[in-house]
């Protein structure tokens, strides 16, 4: 949300200074980017193996594992975009709170008033947070919210009749609106979108945060596939 770096601020009217705040001009506001992660090892496959990167596992037969899959995603709200037998590929799709399938680090902020102080903290990647933030001897209401949508890619490779690999690669699309808020003129709106896969990461351009994939949503997908 607030950038680590701080960029050079200067004054503005309100449209100016609800940027200047969103781009990390904010006063006692810090922003601590996501953990190191460590390396994923890449899923074991041949030299011409099409599957999607991510995590993989062998498990039983092509056809009881298919259909397990199938239902137990719709049964948790994932939509059954696109199935292919022939190839051994189905799509499934996430849409809805990036926790804890994102970790977008942790914001803290602190604002100075008459009546008090009163500070926020709380995870970059949260679906929804009100908080305030000073500037210039103000006090502007920041209203944040956070939506995933994800694809899940998901690959079924027959080993023999009773053994099947299964491999699972996301595209995350993390969508951020703001609205900042000061005591005089309307309410500004802001939106960014950034995309990543499994294993990577993003940045948002305004505001800078990182984002990046947990792998929590590759092993929920491949915990379905247990009997």
């Amino acid at each position: 949300m607030l950038n680590k770096r701080a960029p050079v601020c200067g004054t503005a009217g309100f449209a100016g200074i609800a940027l200047l705040l969103l781009a990390g001009c904010a006063r006692q506001a810090t922003y601590q980017p996501p953990s190191p992660s460590a390396p994923q090892a890449a899923p074991a496959a041949a030299a011409d193996d099409s599957s999607p990167p991510g995590k993989s596992v062998v498990v039983g037969a092509f056809e009881p594992t298919w259909q397990r899959l199938s239902a137990r995603a719709q049964a948790h709200k994932f939509v059954v975009e696109k199935t292919d037998r022939r190839t051994g590929r189905m799509l499934l799709r996430y849409s809805g709170d990036p926790m804890p399938h994102v970790d977008c680090g942790s914001i803290t902020t602190r604002v100075v008033r008459a009546e008090g102080e009163a500070s926020y903290t709380f995870p970059g990647a949260v679906a929804q947070q009100h908080y305030e933030i000073n500037r210039n001897g103000s006090v502007f209401a920041v209203d944040r919210r956070m939506l995933l949508d994800a694809q899940i890619d998901v690959t079924f490779k027959p080993i023999d009749a009773r053994r099947t690999r299964v491999a699972v690669g996301s595209m995350y699309r993390l969508k951020r609106d703001q609205t900042v808020q000061g005591r005089a003129g309307k309410p500004l709106q802001f939106a960014d979108t950034i995309g990543f896969t499994t294993g990577a990461s993003a940045t948002f351009p305004n505001a800078a945060t990182r984002c990046e994939a947990t792998g929590r949503l590759e092993s929920l997908v491949l915990g379905w596939l247990r009997p």
